[in-house]
């Protein structure tokens, strides 16, 4: 047993709740739908029990025995830190923001990477997993990082991050990451090597965050991007979201692979009070031809738990149906989802008290990054990183969406 070894991580490989990316069942709520296509023709084994792992230091390497590996990351303590992976050309840097795997962007579109999501307890987890397999040739290296926020991570107990098999789940290679001072560090990477991938433990931290990370390799970070919480919002938008009418030619092509949901800790359903638990929303038969474009769009997908649990609350039409939803802030006080259906565009408010609005996509909607205003002057604050950009995207479609009639 290595010196900052995690008993109760195997534990969660055998149950499911820290999946491997061999896993291809999950045991969940009913309302959090499964997404399996990604992983169907991989089967689950059973882990063996007392697998020795290696323990490397900082800066060590070692080859990979296998394509399939689980990057996790632990930590004992109240910080909330945050994974993503950034896959690497050649030069070092990401070939476009496609290549960033994070929570708001949870599947590489090669599906080689995806972001399994965060188990909390006495002992919290965040988990990353690859199949190099899909790797594409033009990326040379997946690099792990790490980031609190405003937080330094030397108030952490037990950082570690552990290599895990995705064939016969067990812990590969363990790395007891040190921080003081630093708001981000880079745990580690996956890199080729003769044809082989190999591992490196490399610890380097930095003071800017995960800012400061995603501009070193080559992430194109707007200044209205939200990499920290808390943000104050920006000045009153400028820019018109316009309505599009619904005269392109769309794609019809519905997606053949998509995130995987979270899973839950066994033993109870997903605790939807909190903001923890993301699920994978999924496609529904539609002859909308813009419904299908939106269904195949990289945007479409993960949405927080408690959003899907309020909206089934306060929406009586079951014919009016979630299409996106991003957790929000109105105000300073106020906190609560906007939510893309087929009908409106919503807002539902969770604390401090509950209320909620609705607005036609006839409206006039402006936006300006991640802020977000509606005709009755309202403004609206989208959390987490690239939220502004991903809104955008989907609303456009879901506005020709609203405005099609079948001939």
């Amino acid at each position: 047993m290595v010196a900052c070894a995690d008993p109760g991580l195997l534990t969660g490989l055998k149950a499911g709740w820290v999946k491997s990316p061999s896993a291809s069942r999950l045991s969940l709520a009913p309302w959090m739908v499964a997404s399996q296509a990604v992983l169907e023709s991989r089967k689950a084994t059973t882990p063996r029990e007392g697998e020795p792992s290696m323990e490397l230091t900082k800066g060590a390497n070692a080859q990979l025995p296998e394509s399939q590996v689980t990057l996790a990351l632990s930590w004992q303590g109240s910080l909330d830190i945050d994974v993503s992976a950034l896959l690497l050309s050649a030069s070092g840097k990401v070939r476009s923001d496609d290549d960033f795997v994070f929570y708001n962007q949870p599947r590489h579109h090669s599906a080689a990477v995806l972001h399994l999501g965060k188990q909390r307890g006495a002992t919290s987890r965040d988990s990353i997993s690859v199949d190099l397999e899909r790797v594409e040739p033009a990326v040379e290296r997946i690099v792990l990082a790490a980031s609190g926020g405003e937080a330094a991570l030397g108030a952490l107990d037990s950082l570690r991050l552990d290599v895990v098999s995705g064939v016969n789940p067990h812990v590969l290679f363990t790395y007891c990451i040190v921080a003081t001072v630093e708001t981000a560090i880079i745990c580690g990477e996956l890199y080729r090597r003769d044809g082989n991938w190999k591992f490196r433990a490399i610890g380097q931290g930095y003071d800017t965050g995960l800012r400061g990370v995603a501009t070193d390799y080559g992430i194109s970070v707007e200044d209205d991007d939200e990499l920290v919480p808390e943000v104050a919002p920006p000045p009153t938008p400028a820019v018109i979201v316009p309505v599009i009418h619904a005269t392109a030619t769309p794609v019809s092509r519905v997606p053949d692979v998509l995130p995987r949901p979270l899973p839950s800790p066994p033993g109870r359903a997903p605790d939807v009070d909190t903001d923890d638990d993301e699920v994978t929303l999924q496609p529904f038969r539609t002859d909308n031809p813009y419904l299908r474009r939106l269904f195949a769009m990289k945007e479409f997908g993960r949405a927080p738990g408690k959003a899907i649990q309020v909206f089934r609350d306060r929406v009586i039409d079951p014919d009016e149906k979630m299409l996106a939803a991003f957790k929000s802030q109105h105000g300073r006080l106020k906190w609560g989802y906007l939510i893309m259906t087929t009908d409106y565009l919503r807002w539902i408010q969770t604390l401090p008290l509950q209320d909620e609005e609705m607005f036609e996509y006839t409206d006039r909607i402006e936006q300006v990054g991640s802020m977000i205003r509606v005709p009755t002057g309202d403004q609206f604050q989208l959390r987490g990183f690239g939220a502004g950009r991903k809104f955008k995207a989907l609303y456009q479609v879901a506005q020709q969406a609203h405005l099609w009639q079948p001939r």
